[in-house]
């Protein structure tokens, strides 16, 4: 089925090549930022009669610490369990009885809260939104069911090879930092921390001049600005002062960390040093990391999957951009552990032929239109599309997401190879490695 949605998405991308290339993005979006300080992007959109407001909270188990760490998605929870004049069901089912959607979700960087509705309803779910964000009571019979519902979701995750691969990966690239501690915490954590604790951790990051808000869909924008001034402009407190983050440092060498756990696969994730998103070396590498997940058809992935006894079973490239640092984290599924350091050589060898020559003029053009095809795709499922774009507006900014493709349409081959040259010459490295128990 997979290998069908990728052969769909190429059909499209090259079906709409000619119509797209010399089409723009740019969204017209309105931005600016109410008196108390949170940063607004409204984009009208009127292809259907639904608006979603996507509020961003710059709270995430990036600013917790080893002992509050899971208070975020904890807290997540709780802001579902009523506020001052709403109980938990006038929340979920009120909105459920006029048509929307309303869910939440927490990450490294960020909490994001989202109401999807009819327009005619927008400003209810909006309403909503503002008492949820500001005026939760999170009640202690609620508290003490949440701390469960975590806990219980906790052990069922630990239980998931995915989430151990996942985790021990962040702890072994990314020790000394916050981005080592999982975004669900412990059970330990969760179960000690007191009310007091979390209170605290809401009223200081849940500030008006913590959060940016997108409302994307049918509505016009002067009477958007109109709703949002009244039920966003709350009086903010002193601008948060958010946790110095230690600095992450890149690998100098080529480093192995081993783990055994119950699974029959072995799983290879391999770390190397990127640009960050402000480098001018950030597109083209970009470039180089997409050319490499081309599924079956990027040159790793020939390189790992072919012959007669394949290295690997499945490979995905991915470049990991936080605000400090950026990382291109290879993934590799392998039937036997005695082929992880065949499987390194090969990785190695395959980045240092991407600077030996510069990839096609057509296979350049190739991730441009997959690019552009993926916003317009993303951009009329309107939360989808604010969901996508969340990790990358709160750890970028609007102007880098709006000058994305413009950016990438300036790359060409010999930029590639000149950034392949520059970081893969003589790749370092980090890589985890989850194998069966013995």
């Amino acid at each position: 089925m997979r290998r069908k949605l990728v052969l769909y998405f190429m059909f499209f991308s090259l079906l709409f090549n000619h119509i797209i290339m010399g089409q723009t993005l740019k969204s017209n979006a309105t931005i600016y930022s109410l008196p108390g300080g949170m940063k607004i992007i409204l984009i009208e959109k009127h292809a259907n009669p639904l608006s979603a407001c996507m509020v961003y909270v710059n709270a995430g188990s990036k600013y917790e610490t080893d002992k509050n760490n899971g208070v975020t998605h904890l807290l997540e929870h709780l802001l579902f369990d009523g506020t001052k004049t709403k109980s938990r069901t006038d929340i979920t089912e009120g909105i459920k009885s006029k048509g929307g959607y309303i869910n939440a979700f927490t990450q490294k960087e960020l909490t994001c809260y989202m109401v999807l509705m009819p327009k005619e309803f927008i400003e209810d779910g909006i309403d909503v939104q503002s008492d949820m964000l500001f005026n939760s009571v999170i009640p202690d019979t609620e508290l003490a069911k949440e701390r469960k519902v975590v806990i219980e979701e906790i052990k069922k995750d630990e239980d998931n090879i995915d989430y151990q691969v996942e985790k021990f990966f962040d702890a072994g690239v990314y020790t000394k930092t916050s981005y080592a501690r999982p975004v669900l915490g412990n059970e330990n954590t969760i179960s000690s921390m007191s009310k007091e604790e979390i209170v605290n951790y809401y009223h200081t990051y849940y500030d008006p001049s913590n959060m940016i808000a997108l409302v994307i869909g049918d509505f016009q924008t002067e009477e958007m600005k109109k709703l949002l001034e009244k039920y966003f402009d709350i009086k903010s407190a002193p601008p948060v002062s958010l946790t110095k983050q230690a600095g992450w440092v890149p690998p100098s060498g080529k480093e192995i960390k081993y783990k055994e756990a119950q699974t029959e696969n072995t799983y290879v994730n391999i770390c190397f040093s990127a640009p960050r998103y402000d480098n001018p070396d950030y597109f083209a590498f970009y470039m180089l990391t997409e050319i490499l997940n081309l599924g079956e058809t990027s040159p790793l992935y020939k390189a790992l999957t072919g012959g007669p006894d394949p290295l690997a079973t499945q490979v995905s490239a991915n470049l990991e951009t936080q605000k400090e640092f950026s990382t291109l984290n290879i993934s590799v599924i392998t039937n036997s552990p005695d082929k992880v350091d065949k499987i390194l050589d090969a990785t190695v060898n395959e980045l240092q032929k991407l600077a030996q020559e510069p990839p096609g003029d057509k296979l350049i053009q190739g991730v441009i239109v997959s690019s552009k095809t993926h916003r317009y795709y993303q951009e009329e499922k309107l939360h989808f599309y604010g969901m996508m774009v969340a990790p990358v507006l709160v750890t970028s900014g609007w102007e880098f997401w709006e000058s994305f493709i413009d950016n990438l349409q300036k790359v060409t081959p010999q930029i590639v190879q000149n950034v392949a040259k520059k970081y893969f010459s003589d790749p370092k490295y980090i890589a985890t490695v989850v194998r069966p128990t013995k």
